[in-house]
């Protein structure tokens, strides 16, 4: 039993400090060329994934997968002719959680195209574009809107103008016709009122006139 728990202990141990690193990396690699990568693991039973890289030691770019069924520590890798030369391409070997790289090394014979740099950045920014065109959608959307709800409330308002302009005018047309109606028509006085009021003023003078001629 308590052999049985040691041998247990072991296993558990060894599964805990599981590593993986490559133990032969060629010094300098030329395209269409076939060499033999070789790493140690703990791990014999799941498959490794190998990863080529390039750029800044730093952040390494990923270039592509070489394989994602490396098994058996060992693995032929023919770089291919379409790869552009640089001196600064890494190898990255995965197994579960375990992860670690190669030293840098140059590779030549391959194209003259520049060596794809920013690879996560430029994810990033497709994801950052994306979610700008969407806010940039949704404010269009909402500036159309607000434009197309501003217009109706104009035209609302203006109906409201005019209308109210209209019974305005109409009272005040009403309101005139009333003052008119109630103002009293001047009369005019009667010519024979006239004479009625002169004819004495004639008498008398008259009267005068006939007191002086006999006098």
């Amino acid at each position: 039993m308590l052999f049985k728990s040691i041998i247990s202990l072991a296993v558990f141990t060894a599964s805990a400090v599981a590593e993986i690193a490559f133990t032969s990396i060629p010094d300098a690699v030329e395209a269409g060329k076939s060499y033999t990568i070789t790493w140690t693991s703990t791990d014999l039973t799941t498959p490794a994934t190998i990863i080529l890289r390039a750029g800044n030691s730093a952040n390494l770019d990923t270039i592509e997968t070489v394989t994602t069924n490396a098994l058996g520590g060992s693995f032929s890798w023919t770089p291919a002719t379409s790869l552009p030369n640089a001196g600064t391409y890494a190898l990255q070997i995965t197994q579960g959680a375990d992860i670690n790289y190669s030293k840098q090394f140059p590779l030549t014979g391959g194209s003259n195209s520049p060596l794809p740099t920013g690879t996560v950045s430029n994810a990033v920014t497709s994801a950052v574009g994306a979610v700008s065109s969407a806010l940039s959608s949704a404010t269009a959307a909402v500036s159309s809107s607000i434009s197309s709800e501003l217009a109706s409330a104009s035209s609302v308002l203006s109906s409201a103008s005019e209308s109210a302009s209209s019974t305005a005018s109409s009272a005040s047309a009403s309101e005139s016709a009333a003052q008119t109606s109630a103002t009293p028509s001047s009369t005019p006085v009667p010519a024979n009122g006239a004479s009625g009021l002169q004819s004495p003023v004639a008498f008398i003078l008259c009267a005068v006139a006939a007191m002086l001629y006999l006098n």
